[in-house]
Order: C-alpha cells, then sequence, then structure tokens
C-alpha cells in the first residue's frame, strides 16, 4: 500500500519498522527508506507530513516540527490525539483497523494540502511561544 501511494503521490517514505518486524525484504522501492529507531526532532522538521500512531510523544513531536500528521490510533490515549489533530485542522484520525489505501491517500492529500500545512505551522509557533513563557514563568517564581 505504501508502495503504492509513494508511486501516484509522486513523494518518498520513511518507513520506521518498530515493533512491526518490517525488513527490507518487504520493501520494493527506492523511493522508500526503512529505518529502525528514529530521532523524531531531527527527521520530522525535513517532513511534508508524518503518518503515526497517535502517541502523545509522537503527536507533541510532529507538532513541534509543524508538520501535518495522519493518525492511524490503535489504543489507550491515541484517538484522543488524533481528534485533537483534526480539531486544530492539522491533519486527519482513523483507528487502524480502518486503514486502506484510499483512506490513506485522502488524509495524505488533506495533510499536504496548503491548509494543513499552514495550521500545522502555526500550530508549532504557539508551542514554542508558550514555552518560552512558561519556562520564563517558572524562572521567577523559582527565584522569587
Amino acid at each position: 500500500m505504501i508502495e503504492r501511494i509513494v508511486r501516484e503521490t509522486g513523494t518518498r517514505a520513511i518507513v520506521s519498522s518498530g515493533w512491526g518486524g518490517l525488513s527490507s525484504d518487504n520493501v520494493n522501492d527506492e523511493q522508500i527508506l526503512l529505518v529502525g529507531n528514529v530521532n523524531h526532532e531531527l527527521v520530522m522538521p525535513m517532513c511534508a507530513a508524518v503518518v503515526h500512531h497517535g502517541g502523545a510523544g509522537t503527536t507533541a513531536a510532529s507538532s513541534r516540527a509543524g508538520i501535518p500528521a495522519v493518525i492511524c490510533s490503535v489504543s489507550y490515549d491515541q484517538p484522543f490525539w488524533g481528534r485533537r489533530i483534526a480539531a486544530l485542522g492539522t491533519g486527519s484520525t482513523f483507528e487502524f483497523s480502518d486503514l486502506g489505501y484510499q483512506r490513506l491517500l485522502t488524509s495524505l492529500e488533506h495533510a499536504m494540502s496548503d491548509e494543513a500545512k499552514a495550521r500545522a505551522v502555526a500550530v508549532a509557533e504557539a508551542m514554542r511561544r508558550d514555552a518560552v513563557r512558561l519556562a520564563a514563568d517558572l524562572v521567577e517564581a523559582t527565584v522569587a
């Protein structure tokens, strides 16, 4: 499915194998790079969009990077974070069990739209601004 979407959209993909047990034997497209663990802070800012499970850490990393996300939630808090991303207009969400070619393609096309990209950048800027304000408040409270 990823190979087909990459070909049809003219994009490239970095696929983190995670717990899925994927190996390079499963990838037959030179536009797809299969990797193990990834440093989100380094890689995500260079991406057009990210598709992930919707965990709090990965959602925060993609939001800080200012890139739209497609969240395919599995369990726990992941549906919540997916709904937040959708509400912010920085991506879309669905359950992993609903993952299919058309759903993923449509979600990626939305994530790579100018509107979603602009919203993602705005959210990242707000996160940075709020983080600096909160840090300053903490320092001032400690010193006082």
